[in-house]
């Protein structure tokens, strides 16, 4: 799935993201509370109502641009283009775990071009080649609930392979050992032991990357091969990554890696390594004809890390199989990515929009592309 361009209305609080279009690569700039991370978080969020049936916690109106391979493994796969809206109304309370209040879907649309696939209106809905539609509760999106039924499976499935922030947030929870054991099982007992579904099996899943690291391991020694380089370009004394169970949480496992012939476990583990480990852990197990979300690259790299993050991603991003939607404030980062791929997120009165680096007359030369963006900034305060 790549993401062509979003909308987004909050008619509570009265925030809009205007139009913002996006091509393979892009990093979003700009000064703090611009409303980057906002565009993560709601591209975030709205993937998890499609794809996992999260409810919507705001009266509001979103629509979404995307498009996918109809076979992604295929080298002249056609590419089909869809557009998502749904819009909120009127908050009520969920029963159950989640107290929260919710709000009920009162319109939603999926169209390819001209083909309408479904339309919601109220209580009226209306799905391509059904003629009995079952009742849907007020606050699932039908992606959702039709996620099982073509052609609604692909879009969910390539939903779930999108790395969200919410991926990102479990990144180094510590694993239960069920998990673990469950899914070894699972790539041992399936019929098709390809790489490609053991890769698919990885990059929807919602779970901390030691979990990728180990079945990556057992199960696709060459990924796992390139991803211990990547990272051993940076860390060269790190001679081995695993998991094991952990002596700090009991029934869990914890990432370690084995240095100087000593194993150190994750909570001993530099923020910086590990931080290298998740990035390229991505790029290697779960970015394959995809889209990556990122908010604020440099978190925790040292200036060790920075080359070879930045090298890779932009590597990845000039494949035709990866898409990264990006925030960063650290001078080096923004300097190595061309300002051709930059965009400039700005917010007055609750209104965010995004404009291309060379519509402001910025990047002209190399040289001076960062102090560009510098005065850019203080022109938008003024």
């Amino acid at each position: 799935m790549f993401i062509d361009w979003i909308e987004y209305e909050n008619k509570t609080t009265g925030q809009i993201i205007e139009r913002i279009e996006f091509q393979r690569l892009n990093l979003l700039v700009g000064p703090s509370a611009a409303g980057k991370t906002q565009i993560l978080k709601v591209l975030s969020d709205f993937l998890q109502v499609a794809a996992y049936g999260r409810a919507i916690y705001s009266v509001c109106r979103f629509r979404i641009g995307f498009q996918m391979d109809e076979n992604p493994y295929a080298d002249d796969a056609a590419v089909r283009s869809f557009q998502w809206e749904i819009e909120t109304e009127e908050a009520y309370t969920m029963q159950g775990e989640d107290e929260r209040p919710a709000h009920q879907i009162i319109s939603e649309r999926l169209t390819s071009g001209h083909e309408e696939l479904f339309s919601r209106r109220e209580e009226e809905i209306k799905i391509q080649d059904y003629d009995r539609i079952p009742a849907i509760a007020k606050d699932k999106s039908i992606l959702y609930v039709f996620q099982g039924n073509k052609p609604f499976d692909s879009i969910a499935e390539d939903m779930r392979l999108v790395a969200s922030l919410y991926k990102q947030g479990v990144a180094f929870e510590p694993i239960p050992v069920k998990w673990v054991g469950d899914l070894v099982k699972a790539f041992q007992d399936t019929k098709q032991p390809s790489e490609d579904f053991h890769f698919h099996m990885l990059a929807e899943s919602v779970m901390p990357i030691g979990v990728d690291i180990h079945l990556a391991k057992m199960h696709m020694s060459d990924l796992f091969d390139a991803f211990l380089m990547d990272v051993q370009d940076v860390f060269p004394e790190i001679e081995m990554i695993d998991i094991y169970p952990s002596a700090v949480y009991p029934g869990k496992y914890v990432i370690r890696v084995q240095i100087d012939g000593r194993w150190i476990e994750q909570q001993d583990i530099s923020s910086g390594m590990l931080q290298t480990m998740w990035i390229f852990a991505l790029l290697h197990f779960r970015c394959r004809h995809t889209t990556i979300l990122f908010d604020e690259l440099e978190n925790s790299l040292g200036v060790n890390c920075l080359d070879s993050v930045v090298e890779r991603i932009r590597m990845k991003a000039a494949e035709e199989g990866t898409q990264f939607i990006l925030t960063s404030h650290h001078p080096y980062i923004i300097n190595q990515i061309p300002t051709a791929d930059w965009l400039l997120i700005s917010q007055d009165k609750g209104i965010i929009t995004g404009k291309k680096a060379a519509d402001v007359g910025i990047g002209k030369t190399s040289r001076d592309q960062f102090v560009d963006l510098l005065n850019y900034m203080l022109r938008q305060r003024r």
